[in-house]
C-alpha cells in the first residue's frame, strides 16, 4: 500500500495543478488509524491506541504544513471527520437478540458487532 507521505504528494499534485491545468476541486484523505488499531487489539489497549493515535496526529501536522508549503493553506477547506467511536466488549455487555425478539419477526441481514434486521411484518 501507499504510505501516508506519498498519498500527501499525490494529492498536493493533483490540488496545485501541474500549471497547464487547474488543480482538483475536491480532494479526501483516508487514514487506516486509529480505526485499524482499535479494530485489531480493542480500543482499552492504551499503548497501541497511543501509539496509532500519535501517528494520526504527526500526519495531520505533516498535511497542515505540505499545505502550506504549496500555498493552499488558507485557499482550501481541511475537514477531518471520524466514521464512529469504540467501546470495548465484555460477555457481561451482551445483548442476546432472541431475548429481545422472536427470531421469526425479522429477517437477519448482516452480523456484525451491529446486527442488520428486517422486519418480517409491520407491527
Amino acid at each position: 500500500g501507499m504510505t501516508f507521505r506519498q498519498r500527501l504528494e499525490n494529492i498536493t499534485n493533483w490540488m496545485t495543478g501541474n500549471g497547464q491545468e487547474q488543480g482538483v476541486k475536491f480532494a479526501a484523505l483516508y487514514w487506516e488509524e486509529p480505526d485499524r488499531s482499535g479494530h485489531a487489539f480493542g480500543p482499552d489497549n492504551t499503548t497501541e491506541m497511543e501509539k496509532a493515535m500519535k501517528e494520526v496526529d504527526d500526519d495531520i501536522g505533516l498535511l497542515v504544513s505540505e499545505l502550506n508549503r504549496t500555498g493552499l493553506w488558507g485557499r482550501v477547506n481541511l475537514l477531518v471527520t471520524s466514521d464512529h467511536g469504540m467501546a470495548q466488549c465484555s460477555a457481561d455487555r451482551l445483548i442476546r437478540l432472541d431475548d429481545c425478539l422472536h427470531p421469526d419477526n425479522y429477517t437477519l441481514v448482516d452480523l456484525t458487532p451491529v446486527a442488520a434486521l428486517i422486519p418480517n411484518r409491520d407491527p
